[in-house]
């Protein structure tokens, strides 16, 4: 069994200003989808849909690409920073009765946990455990990576595949990769999942058109994440063939405020 354990416990640099919800709270999940434009020039396109396939406590799956897995051994300490934001084009999945979006409990522990099975050769375990490190560094709290298998009393966000799209839940259409998204209890994410679609021609890594920038997206509605209207941002429901993975500034600043902060008193 291969497991990684990773944990970022950086804090932000810069605070974030101007924040504004850029578009409504979706009612339910988010769906990636790529298509292949002109093959000879290499477009990688994806289109978002709004999906209203929510059942009881679970909001409907959003989609994208790739998956991570949580850890229960300590991790070492990575040192990166997060850079100043100043984009607010951010939105999230759900809202609590407080007006907060809807994320996991910071006082718990959480973890992605990756299910190898069925993922196309282009997509190793490590890259998996790097959009993990990407997500724990937006979420400004430590996020385990595991490989098939999970700790105890822990919040997990599973991430598996599945052959083509026509297997993905919710209503995907032939130019989906994945889909992602959480249950539900109260005011909290109890269970993120992430599903994707080993058939997507993707490249590999985090470069332009990539299963990495899939993944990334994903993880970001199994957080509490929803798409936006940006393509400057990770959350932008179109793979970029030109825009590298990585979180853009309303992506970290709508990923700090589903990160939390761990209050017992």
């Amino acid at each position: 069994m291969f497991s990684l354990a990773l944990t970022v416990w950086e804090e932000a640099c810069g605070a974030v200003r101007s924040l504004l919800r850029e578009g409504s709270v979706l009612p339910g999940a988010a769906l990636l989808t790529v298509a292949l434009l002109v093959p000879a020039a290499g477009y990688v396109l994806a289109t978002g849909h709004g999906v209203d396939g929510s059942v009881a406590g679970r909001p409907a799956p959003v989609p994208t690409t790739v998956v991570p897995t949580t850890s229960t051994t300590a991790p070492p300490t990575i040192t990166t920073t997060v850079p100043e934001t100043h984009s607010n084009a951010y939105a999230f999945t759900a809202l609590a009765g407080n007006g907060d979006p809807v994320g996991f409990d910071p006082c718990v522990p959480l973890e992605v946990v990756y299910h190898p099975a069925g993922a196309p050769h282009v997509v190793a375990a490590n890259e998996v455990a790097e959009a993990t490190r990407r997500l724990s560094l937006g979420l400004q709290r430590p996020v385990g990576f595991e490989v098939d298998h999970a700790a105890s009393g822990v919040q997990r966000i599973d991430v598996t595949w599945v052959p083509t799209w026509s297997d993905l839940p919710g209503d995907p259409n032939p130019d989906t990769v994945g889909m992602g998204g959480f249950d539900r209890e109260g005011d909290h994410a109890t269970h993120g999942h992430v599903t994707l679609a080993s058939a997507g021609t993707l490249s590999a890594g985090f470069g332009p058109g990539s299963w990495g920038s899939a993944l990334q997206h994903e993880l970001g509605h199994a957080v509490g994440l929803a798409h936006v209207g940006d393509p400057n941002q990770e959350m932008y429901p179109t793979i970029s063939n030109t825009r590298p993975a990585g979180w853009g500034p309303g992506d970290l600043a709508g990923l700090r405020q589903l990160g939390g902060t761990c209050r017992t008193h």
